[in-house]
């Protein structure tokens, strides 16, 4: 009887001694999970600073050109104002494509339209560029 309850403890001993490595392995695996668990976070972070730099960037770059297409169109006004209206120089007759060069008044205005046509396609550029931006 002596022998059979020996026998018994030992395999208790045993039992336990595997039961105890066991879950030793599974602390260290979780461990190791909670560590690159760490790990991947503190890279996420990373990640979304780096995406918040680059999106503050590109908004400060947004509101340069928003900036920029309202002086463009500041100018426009300022120009349209100084040339009477573009719809109403519209060209009808071919021969009014050739302005006299010796009438200085005509000049300026030739100027200010080729001006404002510049302007336009400025503002339409950096719209362009902006919806590039977006993409």
């Amino acid at each position: 009887m002596m022998i059979y309850v020996l026998d018994n403890l030992h395999t208790d001993s045993i039992v336990t001694i595997q039961t105890t490595r066991a879950l030793n392995r599974n602390i260290e695996k979780l461990l190791q999970f909670r560590h690159e668990d760490k790990q991947k976070i503190s890279s996420m972070k990373f990640e979304m600073k780096q995406l918040q730099l680059k999106n503050t960037s590109v908004s400060i770059k947004v509101n340069k050109f928003l900036d920029e297409i309202g002086s463009l169109k500041k100018k426009l006004l300022e120009n349209q104002a100084i040339v009477p209206d573009l719809n109403a120089s519209a060209k009808e007759d071919p021969k009014e494509d050739e302005l006299p060069k010796e009438d200085p008044e005509n000049d300026d205005q030739v100027k200010s339209i080729h001006m404002i046509r510049i302007l336009l396609l400025r503002i339409q550029f950096k719209r362009m560029q902006l919806k590039m931006m977006w993409l």
